[in-house]
């Protein structure tokens, strides 16, 4: 899994399941999170964070049950926190917090929960139909971005909603992405990918790059 400055590698060896980090530039290993497993051979998911500032596991034991959910800051490695709603979680999330939906009357409302408890964040929304896995959340310090993808043919466009923490009224722009290259079904295809002052917006094996400032 690529991570904002590290690749993690989730193992699992006899009695113990890991996450080795490493540096991509020289292969040495930044840290280690390590665990005893007692309970048959462990089934490890991992899911790298948006923003790539975390590492999301879930372990389940042999006949299928989560055991335990952690997240892991890329930085140091460390477990900063559990998703506490499990069944309404995009596996949206980052080192500080995650992202749960509720939709009512054709409005999502989005709301950011912090691991060290608070109040949450808010954000509404269009509630979006469609393929889900063409539909990508970034959450960014004053609000939330929301990205869906079309697809016609060789063809793809992309619209964007934003809106502030606080907030029920989005700005939306639609992207024309132009040509899409026909590859086979990816689940990650759009990317929104935070940058300093800026996301960039880019679909898998498309012909365009878009920054929004």
């Amino acid at each position: 899994m690529e991570l904002r400055d590290v690749i993690a590698l989730p193992v699992s060896c006899d009695r113990n399941v890991a996450v080795i980090a490493l540096n991509p530039r020289n292969g040495d290993e930044v840290w280690r999170y390590e665990r005893p497993w007692t309970d048959g051979k462990p089934d490890i998911e991992a899911d790298p964070a948006e923003d790539g500032s975390a590492l999301g596991l879930i372990f389940r034991d042999g006949d299928g049950t989560v055991t335990k959910e952690v997240v892991l800051a890329q930085e140091h490695g460390e477990d900063v926190g559990t998703v506490d709603s499990p069944a309404k979680v995009f596996q949206v999330f980052n080192a500080d917090g995650y992202l749960t939906e509720s939709d009512e009357s054709g409005r999502a409302t989005y709301s950011w929960e912090s691991y060290g408890g608070g109040e949450p964040k808010t954000a509404e929304l269009p509630a979006l139909g469609g393929n889900p896995w063409q539909v990508r959340h970034l959450p960014l310090k004053d609000g939330l971005l929301v990205a869906q993808a079309t697809v016609k043919a060789d063809t793809v466009s992309i619209g964007t909603h934003m809106a502030g923490w606080g907030t029920t009224e989005p700005r939306s722009i639609s992207i024309d992405m132009g040509y899409r290259q026909i590859v086979d079904f990816q689940r990650r295809a759009l990317n929104l990918i935070p940058v300093s002052g800026a996301v960039v917006v880019a679909y898998n094996g498309g012909a365009t790059v878009v920054g929004l400032a």
